[in-house]
């Protein structure tokens, strides 16, 4: 997905590919299937089953925001039965156009999926003049999980709160309990 004055997502598991709004994408090499749905929140669920135990998977955001644009992370777990959503999320806001909270999530059950929970996170950064790149990575061999995006804005650019993350979050991982 990407327009002159938008922002594209980029995922890659063994194939590479752009993210486009109510498109599959599917890798045989990685057993992965990725899906968006044009929903607010926009949604990205990528299932990885990793079978083969690479650790080679990321999403990359690329933004056009300003970079004297204030951000705030956040990361954090929550837990429903089985069920386990870690996310990462960065938030640039403070302009009077939309904030932008770019948040990327991984929900795992080790008792129904047997999903791994040795998976580690990583993230970085890189700004030019006028757009960012955003990268979340995941490491150590994660297996039987669901790597997801979601984008959260606020007009006024007012900032996304961690409150506001969360119980996003909450809502988006209901769906996820009906795959046991």
């Amino acid at each position: 997905m990407f327009t002159l004055f938008g922002m594209q997502l980029y995922f890659y598991f063994f194939c590479g590919h752009y993210v486009v709004h109510g498109n599959e994408f599917k890798c045989s090499s990685s057993r992965s299937v990725t899906v968006s749905r044009k929903s607010h929140p926009f949604i990205v669920v990528t299932t990885i089953g990793n079978l083969v135990s690479s650790s080679n998977l990321y999403y990359q955001v690329h933004a056009y925001r300003p970079r004297s644009d204030p951000v705030t992370s956040y990361n954090g777990k929550l837990t429903e039965g089985n069920f386990e959503l870690q996310y990462r999320a960065r938030c640039v806001y403070g302009r009077i156009v939309p904030s932008l909270c770019d948040v990327v999530f991984a929900v795992n059950n080790t008792k129904d999926w047997a999903s791994s929970t040795t998976f580690t996170w990583s993230e970085s950064t890189s700004h030019q003049y006028n757009h960012y790149y955003y990268y979340v990575y995941m490491n150590t061999y994660p297996r039987r999980i669901m790597f997801c995006y979601t984008m959260l804005s606020r007009t006024g650019g007012r900032l996304v709160t961690k409150v506001q993350v969360e119980s996003t979050l909450r809502k988006m991982l209901q769906p996820f309990k009906t795959y046991t």
